[in-house]
């Protein structure tokens, strides 16, 4: 599954929504091993496995802010006002 980050001073935040499933597994399970991983294949897809602390943001402007600096990393000619 793609996922939309953008590197913040040496960390890399990502961007999902409140109520998906990879934040459902954060907070049932906050420090899950490797080993205890969901894998997903899929033929022919590059594949990258970071391994880090996670922590939710909820506040509305720090969520934003990051959707505004995903929208012009993802984006084609367009730029923050």
């Amino acid at each position: 599954m793609p996922l939309w980050y953008v590197p913040r001073a040496g960390e890399i935040w990502i961007y999902t929504y409140a109520k998906s499933q990879k934040v459902r597994n954060l907070e049932a399970r906050p420090a899950r091993h490797p080993s205890d991983r969901d894998r997903l294949r899929v033929p022919g897809a590059s594949r990258v496995e970071v391994e880090a602390e996670a922590e939710i943001h909820r506040d509305l402007d720090t969520v934003f802010e990051l959707a505004r600096e995903l929208t012009v990393r993802y984006s084609d000619d367009i730029s923050s006002v």
